[in-house]
């Protein structure tokens, strides 16, 4: 009863997975990328005041949320979520498909670091 090897996902829920862990990350990134890029586009911009000038990360989010509203921190945000879904789904589909081939077609019983690397790569 507990000798059975596990069964391995369906393909759908890899694919459907791996699109909820592109989507996942790119709603926690995201803020931080636009809280950088605020960061990096001030240097140098303003005067020898810099009475404007964000003085850390936090103070930028602050900022933001007080003065442009928290929906800011996700402008633009569709691009990306619609190029990562569908990258991270094939990525995640092909990775855990791959994995059963490589193992059989190289006799190994686990996956071994360099199948992993050979299954990631392609």
């Amino acid at each position: 009863m507990g000798d059975a090897a596990p069964k391995p996902l369906p393909f759908h829920f890899q694919f459907a997975a791996g699109a909820i862990a592109g989507v996942s990350e790119i709603l926690c990134m995201y803020p931080l990328d636009v809280a950088k890029t605020r960061l990096m586009l001030q240097v140098g911009s303003s005067g020898s005041g810099g009475g404007d000038q964000y003085k850390s990360i936090f103070d930028v989010f602050r900022r933001i949320i007080a003065e442009e509203g928290p929906t800011r921190l996700y402008r633009g945000i569709l691009p990306p979520i619609m190029v990562e879904a569908p990258k991270r789904a094939i990525k995640f589909a092909a990775n855990d498909t791959y994995a059963p081939m490589f193992k059989q077609l190289f006799n190994q019983e686990k996956l071994t670091q360099p199948l992993a690397i050979l299954t990631g790569v392609s």
